[in-house]
């Protein structure tokens, strides 16, 4: 799924724009109401007592629906579409044009927006993985694996970056955090409710077809799900839920590298890190301790079959979402669908426009600056 540049979001896209794109709409939209307030969006008929959200905005609801594109809706959302039309009209100027300036965002969007092309390819971008992964011949493989997935943006079995230090902020630490899971939070494993028990079937179900997209016969896919669950409800068992997640204090735990290593001996940091190409550190913030324990008692007790099984799921998982049109339909039906209740796929541009921003979010910042104020 996403690369690590995916990150890197430039703080125009999501300031500058939503400022132009909104200074006339508001100035409009207040033009009638010297306290600021839109009253048309006011719902009379509403008991301000009673339900004082539905009294403020009802008429607004009643007048704005949710797209069936999205799972929500609200006045940003407004902003961020008239944004994306913008942004749409930057793109595909470059993409059409000679520009040299704009060729990467031009050749990247044209790119996405070759369907066609994309289909053609069906699970071949997968190949290259996929083979690095049929090619491991014990645990003692992973550990120059991981680096290659975890910088190709795979989020298999734990996540690895920097960020600044929660007690120094004058300083950047590595760290090491829980990762690996497919649902949203650890409770999903876990809940008894039929509602939960329900989507974890729904779940292993959409793990199979992605599977089978990949490659795996269709006789092996129901088994190489139940694979897939065992190891990341394994790995939800230790790790903490959102709600523990707020506490900072609960994801700090510098130390020594040499220590970690005592905590996860079945997974050889050194040659982990060495496969990084990291700069060089003596200590890091290994956010929960415990999820590396259970992290490393999972590589010591699960099939290496299986440990390959959840692999090569995470690989497909990560992609799936820009590749052949199989795989975006499947990927939608359960993490749009299933899991947020959205009725549609966005439109082809809509992703392209987002993900040429996640990707080169600075060039086409900076080609929106140049056409909105003629910097």
């Amino acid at each position: 799924m996403p690369r690590t540049s995916r990150r890197l979001f430039l703080a125009l896209t999501f300031v500058s724009l939503p400022l132009a794109g909104a200074l006339g709409f508001a100035q409009a939209r207040t033009a009638a109401s010297q306290s600021g307030l839109e009253l048309t969006a006011i719902d009379r008929t509403a008991d301000p007592c009673t339900d004082f959200y539905r009294f403020a905005c009802g008429e607004w609801l009643n007048a704005n629906p949710i797209p069936a594109d999205r799972s929500r809706w609200g006045r940003f959302d407004e902003v961020k579409e008239r944004n994306d039309q913008m942004l749409r009209t930057i793109l595909e100027a470059a993409a059409n044009g000679r520009d040299a300036s704009s060729r990467r965002i031009g050749d990247y969007y044209a790119s996405c927006m070759d369907e066609p092309a994309i289909n053609r390819k069906g699970a071949s971008p997968l190949d290259a993985d996929l083979r690095r992964i049929a090619a491991v011949k014990s645990t003692s493989d992973l550990p120059g694996l991981l680096a290659d997935l975890h910088t190709g943006g795979v989020n298999a079995f734990f996540q690895f970056g920097a960020e600044a230090d929660f007690k120094d902020a004058t300083h950047v630490l590595a760290i090491a955090d829980q990762g690996g899971l497919g649902l949203p939070d650890r409770d999903y494993y876990f809940k008894d409710d039929p509602k939960s028990v329900e989507l974890r079937k729904a779940y292993v179900e959409h793990v199979a077809r992605l599977l089978g997209l990949s490659g795996v016969p269709t006789a092996q896919t129901a088994a190489a799900a139940d694979a897939v669950m065992r190891i990341e409800s394994a790995l939800a068992r230790q790790a903490l839920d959102n709600v523990a997640r707020r506490n900072p204090t609960s994801l700090y735990h510098k130390m020594p590298v040499r220590e970690l290593q005592e905590l996860t001996p079945r997974f050889d940091w050194t040659r982990y890190i060495a496969a990084l190409n990291a700069p060089s550190f003596v200590a890091l913030n290994v956010a929960e301790p415990e999820f590396f324990k259970g992290f490393s008692q999972v590589v010591a007790s699960s099939p290496l079959a299986d440990i390959k099984t959840y692999l090569r799921w995470q690989v497909a998982h990560a992609s799936a979402f820009i590749l052949s049109k199989p795989f975006v339909d499947e990927n939608f039906q359960f993490y749009g669908a299933t899991l947020q209740g959205t009725k549609e796929l966005l439109p082809r541009w809509k992703r392209c426009v987002q993900y040429t921003d996640s990707d080169l979010g600075e060039a086409l910042g900076e080609a929106f600056v140049t056409q909105a104020f003629g910097a």
